[in-house]
């Protein structure tokens, strides 16, 4: 879990969330004391990691108390900007090394009504492990509050002490013999890959963002699977289990099926009360045939079931070495697709003379291709598919799911009824041409008109160097580490370091002596898609040559006042920059000043990522804030994040600026095009017309770029500087279509084009706590950045920026 939390760098696909609207008076001080008992009643929840040669180590502190934090949120507020503050708080990383990875904060509506978040890292707790907190703080609450003693049974076993015992319990011949065999002959020759279709490319290293959709099966639906499943002798989960077996199969004709079950791995009665990660995946393999029946399939799925049970240790590193299995790391080993039943019924914060609600909160992460959440209540079945969305969009999820349900409709009413008479299904891929629609629609409006511009380098401007060592050092060096880490002589510029069994564990300890001995930090993610000497050797030459690389593109560093920034859009920042005030330093951030940084990363490019190195760029020449930023029509995505982390770093954003950008998909643009010509004229149909042929002249280049860079590509051959910008243009595209905002603390001023103020900004204005402040500028969108308008577009900007600097 470590390992691939280092791989998903900040991505939350680890925490566990807990989240209640209360409504009743609160004790706070009660609430926070009875919280900090819990804390200290469980070593788990006082541990942390820090690393030692690489490896974490767990630490656990003696004394680990939290304060409470209490933040007020205006009960007038829209419920989705409520939603996005609870989202954006679950979302904030945790520091793995430096304390545990808990967290807690009250977000008060009002005296009466109140909104208790508790966020826990999965490394020190399960879904069963928030059960028991949840339970033991009702009753510690209580008991305080009405200031009886309460004796709550003493944990006599904490969770290291079950971890010491049940890896020596694991290392043990006897133990481990019997689990390798059983695995190894359950997946010797099973498929690595077992996937429903998808509508985009796999990307080659997976970014766990993701979605959830909610389903649930009506009274009749349940009532009918419960009576299904006393019929066959099984349970509701196997049943429900079989049913998605044969949903995938019916979708990809992939008759060995291998998919992921989670366990609580909690067998015996001394750990039920112990909070740590004990839960586990293991893989659940089947070969389906057509004619089974369902009935004979729940049989067949109940068998298989039962017999996994007696193996669930699942050594999945250990298998991947044993098997000879070469680790794709596209995709998770073993099962990409998980399904989960709870058995147990969630236990609720029951707080005295508090009424409590749940929430439910689409999650922005996933670990797997597709999960299905699934658990019964007193009338229903209800649950999610929690998805990745790099692969599908929310329309595919949710036909998966109608396709689902009506499944399940045809098994239940003839259970008989073999399976190649149930439907099949057909993946209507539309996500290519959306792709194709977004793109061609972001090139219209988007930032770089003038496609050209972009291929020059921005080397105006003075670039610091460091003597690096040579190319013969760094090979001695890392081969030495190679062969001393694995243990093997010789080891050549081109051997995989995971063909010669290193594993991922192995893999840390050697990144830390790299970073050692080089000085150069290559994350784990990276190494596992460049595991060779040679291709270290280039990626710490790319390094090396990157440090020299800044996006920033100074205009005018000789003024006064503070800088202003202006995020991409470099012609038209250009061109700016010729009517603002002689005392206002500017500057361009340009990603594309910045290819050799980031082509290592081009393949799961994020906005999040862009946007740590722009900021580290950008403190270069202003280390602190506050800042000014500024930025055009779809960059205002990045800028928007640019911002946000800023703000978590504890700057201060003085001013946000975004010029013409409508993040609301409109449904009125027949409307707008018609009142606008009514409005401004023949000279609107002429200029549209103009506008319209230059982008799809611009789209085209573009296009020819990016094939002639595929070519490139198949032939293993550099790609010149312009077909790397054409590469680098789609995938910050993707990162932009990929973004999730999140709620921003703070107001943007928004200059809206003439052609534009019709259009409806509530999106953007939902997102903004201290509201939206509109400046309307004379012209159209296209004709923002040409006389007469931009020097009305340059005085209305620096007026605003009169009142911050």
């Amino acid at each position: 879990m470590w390992l691939i939390n280092q791989q998903a760098q900040n991505s939350p696909v680890y925490h566990l969330p807990l989240v209640y609207r209360l409504k009743g008076t609160l004790n706070i001080p009660i609430l926070e004391q009875a919280i900090n008992n819990v804390i200290q009643r469980h070593e788990a929840l006082r541990t942390f990691f820090p690393l030692h040669n690489g490896l974490p180590i767990q630490r656990i502190l003696n004394d680990f108390s939290l304060n409470c934090i209490v933040e007020k949120l205006s009960l007038s507020l829209e419920e989705k900007v409520i939603n996005e503050r609870i989202k954006t708080e679950i979302n904030q990383p945790f520091d793995l090394t430096e304390k545990p990875p808990i967290r807690y904060v009250l977000f008060q509506l009002n005296d009466n009504e109140t909104i208790f978040l508790m966020v826990i890292h999965h490394l020190i707790a399960d879904g069963w492990s928030l059960s028991l907190i949840l339970q033991e703080l009702s009753k510690i609450y209580n008991g305080l509050l009405n200031n009886t003693t309460l004796k709550l049974s003493p944990v006599s076993l904490q969770y290291k002490d079950f971890s010491t015992q049940h890896q020596q319990w694991l290392e043990k011949q006897e133990t481990s013999d019997p689990l390798v065999d059983y695995w190894t002959q359950e997946l010797n020759d099973a498929p690595l890959t077992t996937s429903l279709p998808i509508d985009y490319s796999r990307p080659p290293f997976p970014n766990f963002e993701g979605s959830t959709e909610e389903f649930s099966l009506n009274q009749e639906l349940t009532q009918q699977l419960r009576h299904l499943s006393q019929e066959s002798d099984s349970t509701l989960n196997l049943v429900l289990l079989s049913a998605f077996l044969i949903f995938v199969y019916r979708h990809n004709q992939q008759q060995d099926l291998v998919i992921g079950i989670p366990i609580a791995n909690r067998n015996h009665t001394d750990v039920e009360s112990v909070v740590g990660s004990f839960s586990n995946i293991i893989p659940f393999r089947i070969l389906i045939s057509d004619n089974y029946s369902f009935f004979d399939f729940i049989y067949l799925t109940k068998k298989i079931f039962i017999q996994n049970q007696n193996f669930h240790e699942f050594p999945v590193e250990n298998m991947l070495q044993k098997l000879g299995k070469k680790r794709d790391f596209s995709y998770h080993p073993w099962f990409q697709i998980v399904f989960n039943f709870l058995n147990f019924s969630p236990i609720n914060l029951e707080l005295k003379g508090i009424k409590n609600f749940d929430f439910m909160l689409e999650k922005s992460s996933s670990l797997f291709d597709l999960m299905l959440l699934s658990w019964e209540t007193s009338t229903e079945i209800k649950g999610i598919f929690e998805y990745n969305t790099s692969l599908y969009r929310k329309e595919t999820i949710t036909e998966f799911i109608n396709q689902f349900k009506q499944l399940i409709n045809t098994l239940v009413s003839n259970p008989r009824k073999t399976i190649k008479e149930t439907p099949a299904f057909f993946f209507k891929n539309n996500g290519l041409s959306q792709n194709k629609k977004r793109f061609v629609n972001h090139l219209k409006n988007t930032v770089f008109n003038n496609f050209n511009l972009l291929a020059k380098r921005t080397n105006d401007y003075p670039l610091s160097f460091s003597i690096e060592p040579s190319e013969d050092i760094v090979e001695s060096c890392l081969i030495n580490i190679f062969e001393n880490t694995l243990k093997i002589h010789p080891i050549t510029l081109n051997d995989n370091f995971f063909e010669l069994g290193g594993h991922s564990l192995l893999a840390m300890r050697l990144l830390a002596r790299i970073e050692q001995k080089l000085k150069v930090h290559i994350s784990l993610s990276t190494f596992f898609q460049n595991p060779t000497i040679a291709q270290i050797v280039s990626i710490i030459q790319k390094e090396q040559k990157s440090r020299s690389e800044s996006s920033l593109v100074p205009i005018n560093t000789k003024g006064k006042k503070k800088p202003l920034f202006f995020i991409n859009s470099i012609s038209q920042a250009k061109k700016l920059g010729n009517y603002l005030d002689k005392e206002q330093s500017f500057y361009i951030v340009n990603i594309f000043a910045i290819t050799e940084f980031l082509n290592p990363q081009v393949d799961c490019l994020t906005l999040k990522n862009l946007a740590n190195k722009l900021i580290e760029d950008i403190q270069t020449v202003q280390p602190t804030g506050p800042y000014h930023l500024v930025t055009f029509c779809a960059d205002s995505f990045l800028t928007f994040e640019v911002a946000q982390q800023l703000k978590a770093k504890g700057q201060k954003i003085a001013f946000l600026g975004f010029i013409d950008s409508i993040w609301d998909s409109q449904n009125s643009e027949t409307f707008l095009f018609w009142h606008n010509f009514w409005e401004f004229g023949f000279n609107y149909l002429v200029e549209k017309a103009k506008n319209r042929l230059f982008s799809i002249k611009q789209g085209w280049i573009i296009r020819l770029k990016q094939w002639q860079g595929q070519v490139f590509f198949s032939k293993n051959r550099a790609l010149p500087r312009a077909l790397e910008d054409a590469r680098l243009l789609k995938a910050f595209e993707m990162a932009r279509n990929q973004y999730s905002p999140q709620l921003y603390h703070g107001k943007v001023i928004l200059f809206l084009s003439q052609e534009y103020r019709l259009l409806n900004p509530s999106k953007l204005e939902n997102l903004v706590t201290e509201g939206l402040e509109i400046q309307e500028i004379p012209g159209y969108h296209h004709t923002l950045f040409k006389e007469p308008y931009i020097s009305t577009l340059a005085e209305k900007l620096q007026m605003m920026l009169g009142g911050n600097q």
